[in-house]
Protein backbone atom coordinates (compact mmCIF):
# COMPACT_ATOMS: atom_id res chain seq x y z
CA UNK A 1 0.00 0.00 0.00
CA UNK A 2 2.80 2.42 0.80
CA UNK A 3 4.85 1.94 -2.03
CA UNK A 4 1.74 2.37 -4.79
CA UNK A 5 0.78 5.53 -2.50
CA UNK A 6 4.12 6.94 -2.39
CA UNK A 7 3.99 6.35 -6.45
CA UNK A 8 0.79 8.21 -7.10
CA UNK A 9 2.20 11.18 -5.31
CA UNK A 10 5.10 11.23 -7.39
CA UNK A 11 3.09 10.60 -10.24
CA UNK A 12 0.82 13.50 -9.55
CA UNK A 13 3.82 15.95 -8.25
CA UNK A 14 5.73 15.37 -11.08
CA UNK A 15 2.93 16.52 -13.39
CA UNK A 16 2.39 19.49 -11.32
CA UNK A 17 4.44 22.75 -12.20
CA UNK A 18 6.70 23.51 -9.46
CA UNK A 19 5.26 27.00 -9.06
CA UNK A 20 1.95 25.48 -8.07
CA UNK A 21 3.50 22.46 -6.22
CA UNK A 22 4.97 25.03 -3.86
CA UNK A 23 2.77 27.62 -3.34
CA UNK A 24 -1.21 26.95 -3.73
CA UNK A 25 -1.46 23.84 -5.58
CA UNK A 26 -1.45 21.41 -2.26
CA UNK A 27 -4.96 20.73 -2.27
CA UNK A 28 -5.27 19.95 -5.84
CA UNK A 29 -1.94 17.43 -5.88
CA UNK A 30 -4.44 15.60 -2.25
CA UNK A 31 -7.34 15.45 -4.53
CA UNK A 32 -5.28 14.63 -7.54
CA UNK A 33 -3.52 12.07 -5.40
CA UNK A 34 -6.69 10.59 -3.82
CA UNK A 35 -8.25 9.81 -7.27
CA UNK A 36 -5.25 8.14 -8.81
CA UNK A 37 -4.31 6.06 -5.53
CA UNK A 38 -8.35 4.63 -6.15
CA UNK A 39 -8.10 3.99 -9.48
CA UNK A 40 -5.18 2.35 -8.73
CA UNK A 41 -6.58 -0.05 -5.83
CA UNK A 42 -9.24 -0.33 -7.89
CA UNK A 43 -7.81 -1.98 -10.36
CA UNK A 44 -6.08 -4.37 -8.05
CA UNK A 45 -9.04 -5.31 -6.64
CA UNK A 46 -8.54 -5.07 -3.11
CA UNK A 47 -11.66 -3.56 -2.08
CA UNK A 48 -9.72 -0.41 -0.35
CA UNK A 49 -11.35 3.05 -0.34
CA UNK A 50 -9.16 6.42 0.22
CA UNK A 51 -11.05 8.50 2.24
CA UNK A 52 -8.67 11.25 2.32
CA UNK A 53 -5.00 12.15 1.24
CA UNK A 54 -2.81 14.81 3.48
CA UNK A 55 0.41 15.71 2.25
CA UNK A 56 3.02 16.28 5.15
CA UNK A 57 4.79 19.26 5.62
CA UNK A 58 8.14 18.42 3.16
CA UNK A 59 10.80 21.16 1.56
CA UNK A 60 12.48 21.21 -1.54
CA UNK A 61 16.20 20.63 -1.09
CA UNK A 62 17.91 24.65 -0.63
CA UNK A 63 19.53 24.29 -4.02
CA UNK A 64 15.78 23.62 -5.53
CA UNK A 65 14.22 27.09 -4.09
CA UNK A 66 17.22 28.62 -4.69
CA UNK A 67 16.46 27.75 -8.56
CA UNK A 68 12.93 28.56 -7.89
CA UNK A 69 13.63 32.26 -6.20
CA UNK A 70 16.11 32.72 -9.74
CA UNK A 71 13.32 31.62 -11.98
CA UNK A 72 10.77 33.93 -10.37
CA UNK A 73 13.17 37.15 -9.92
CA UNK A 74 13.77 36.24 -14.40
CA UNK A 75 9.83 36.23 -14.90
CA UNK A 76 9.38 39.74 -12.72
CA UNK A 77 12.12 41.18 -14.84
CA UNK A 78 11.22 40.04 -18.12
CA UNK A 79 7.12 41.27 -17.04
CA UNK A 80 9.03 44.73 -16.13
CA UNK A 81 10.41 44.98 -19.17
CA UNK A 82 7.82 43.78 -21.50
CA UNK A 83 5.81 46.41 -19.27
CA UNK A 84 8.44 49.16 -20.09
CA UNK A 85 8.62 48.65 -23.85
CA UNK A 86 4.60 48.70 -24.19
CA UNK A 87 5.04 51.97 -22.71
CA UNK A 88 7.32 53.31 -24.80
CA UNK A 89 5.65 51.67 -27.98
CA UNK A 90 2.16 53.56 -26.85
CA UNK A 91 4.54 57.05 -26.58
CA UNK A 92 5.80 56.23 -30.03
CA UNK A 93 3.08 54.92 -31.64
CA UNK A 94 5.39 54.82 -35.56
CA UNK A 95 7.43 52.50 -33.31
CA UNK A 96 9.75 55.28 -33.12
CA UNK A 97 10.68 56.06 -36.92
CA UNK A 98 10.75 59.42 -37.94
CA UNK A 99 8.02 60.30 -40.56
CA UNK A 100 8.95 61.41 -44.19
CA UNK A 101 7.86 64.76 -44.85
CA UNK A 102 6.06 65.03 -48.68
CA UNK A 103 8.60 67.45 -50.50
CA UNK A 104 5.46 68.10 -52.57
CA UNK A 105 4.49 70.98 -49.53
CA UNK A 106 7.30 72.49 -48.80
CA UNK A 107 8.85 70.35 -47.30
CA UNK A 108 12.25 69.28 -47.91
CA UNK A 109 11.81 65.67 -47.14
CA UNK A 110 14.81 63.97 -44.89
Amino acid sequence: MKAVAESAVREVVGRTPIAAALAEGRGKIENDTQKLLQEILDSYGGGITVTQVQLQEGRPPAPVIDAFRDVQRARADQERKRKRGRGLSQQHPAGGARRRRSPGAGGRGL
